[in-house]
């Protein structure tokens, strides 16, 4: 079992996804999840004012080769999510596609990328994978 947002959660998503459902997708993905425990400008510790923490993600045709903590100046797409927001997703209680549609994920760059993610995440496949990782994290 890893820490959420840990280099060491990351790879164990990472392995878990390898076997997981592929969508037909080749992209540099920058995650920002803001609030929450993080290393912020504060250092690390929940609630940190301003805290937030960076993860990307390198995807080739869907399997993920690359999961870092940290930024990537080139990404195709970046979602930027509030932490709650991201333990509810982790946890299969929130849909990405429903945070997007509420607002509550943010989302800039390709939007064919978010277009091609979005549906493999909802699938029965998608639920399983987010339920074996959720099943890896502690919280």
């Amino acid at each position: 079992m890893a820490e959420l947002l840990s280099q060491a959660w990351l790879d164990e998503v990472r392995r878990l996804a390898s076997g997981g459902p592929r969508p037909d997708v080749s992209a540099r993905v920058r995650w920002v999840v803001r609030g929450g425990p993080g290393e912020g400008p504060r250092g690390r510790g929940a609630g940190a004012a301003g805290a937030e923490t960076r993860f990307y993600m390198i995807l080739d045709h869907g399997r993920p080769v690359e999961m870092m903590l940290g930024d990537i100046d080139d990404a195709d797409v970046t979602f930027t999510v509030p932490y709650d927001d991201a333990v509810a997703v982790v946890r299969g209680e929130l849909d990405l596609s429903v945070a997007f549609m509420q607002g509550r994920m943010k989302v800039e760059g390709d939007m064919g990328v978010l277009l091609t993610l979005l549906p493999a995440a909802e699938t029965a496949e998608g639920s399983a994978l987010l339920a074996r990782i959720a099943g890896a994290t502690t919280w």
